[in-house]
């Protein structure tokens, strides 16, 4: 380490910059969360974390918030319960109302002189078929002494293709996204995403994208023909997952730890229904069957689609 950068982590008085920011956390939990949530942080990162986590009282330990690397810049996520219960915590919160735009749904936002929100929606109850296609979600939320605030997610900017969970749990996904944008803006919360919301801001710098379309597949031909497979079938590069392998932004991942990402992908891939084909035969492939008791659940792909003025029930987990 260059002397500037060791002036950088260890300001004056010998301190480091990780023993100085808010939250209390002791020398324990701060390596606990460098190996957890914060994996990829250097010092002065991790300090910022720290004190983003402090500032807006987020608990690292129970994942309401989580750092990543992404092209070499820190990326502070935060969960969509996590988000819900800093609003909820804050004593002029007055709760929020929410839900699904379909097609065929009658759908009207009427901006009031005084600054109030008025949303007209009605549809059919439990005929989704019969309302259409998902066109986005709307969220308005308020506090004692403000203007509300509303925000329409859009589908089309917000959702996935492929085989992710968009596919599968499209309106959870979705009303996340507006539930998020929406509170954010309620109480000016910036720099902080949720995992749902941030597929919109990578489509919107195609810099972020190519920076790392090609990760580090490893020096062994059969783990990297599996896990360029699994990708391809599953028909998206799954960005938590292109950033474990990325060694040239992020600390990449040993031939251990790619083991299990396969492991991961394979569970993904049965899931979803798709059929994992034999590897090409200039592979030597004799990866084993993987059961379901070597799957370990990913809880950031778990979600339950319920609808209007309610919290959906997702654990948004760090990569």
């Amino acid at each position: 380490m260059s002397d500037e950068s060791a002036a950088l982590v260890r300001p004056a008085g010998g301190a480091s910059v990780t023993e100085r920011v808010r939250g209390n956390y002791d020398p324990a939990q701060v390596a606990a969360i460098r190996n957890t949530v914060a994996k990829e942080c250097n010092d002065a990162e991790l300090a910022m974390f720290l004190e983003v986590s402090a500032r807006y009282e987020l608990d690292p330990f129970m994942r309401e918030i989580w750092a990543a690397k992404i092209d070499g810049r820190l990326q502070i996520f935060v969960g969509h319960q996590g988000l819900l219960s800093l609003a909820d915590r804050k004593s002029d919160y007055r709760g929020f109302r929410s839900d699904v735009v379909r097609e065929n749904d009658h759908f009207k936002v009427t901006n009031c002189a005084d600054g109030d929100v008025k949303v007209e929606h009605s549809y059919e109850q439990g005929g989704e078929k019969d309302r259409g296609s998902i066109v986005g979600a709307w969220c308005v939320a308020r506090r004692e002494g403000r203007d509300p605030s509303y925000f329409f997610a859009r589908w089309d900017e917000y959702a996935k293709g492929g085989k992710t969970p968009w596919a599968k749990y499209g309106s959870a996904m979705i009303l996340k996204c507006a539930e998020a944008v929406a509170h954010k803006k309620l109480y000016s919360l910036s720099g902080l995403y949720i995992e749902e919301e941030f597929s919109r801001v990578e489509r919107g710098d195609p810099a972020n994208l190519t920076a790392v379309s090609e990760p580090d597949y490893g020096d062994d031909p059969q783990q990297a023909a599996r896990i360029r497979q699994l990708f391809d079938l599953l028909d998206y590069l799954p960005r938590k997952r292109v950033m474990k392998l990325a060694g040239p932004v992020g600390v990449g991942l040993d031939e251990n730890g790619r083991d299990a990402l396969i492991v991961e992908l394979m569970a993904e891939a049965r899931e979803a229904g798709v059929e994992i084909p034999p590897l090409p035969e200039t592979v030597d492939a004799d990866a084993e069957e993987v059961t379901d008791a070597d799957v370990v659940p990913d809880d950031g792909e778990r979600h339950t689609e319920e609808g209007s003025d309610h919290e959906t029930e997702a654990a948004e987990s760090p990569a």
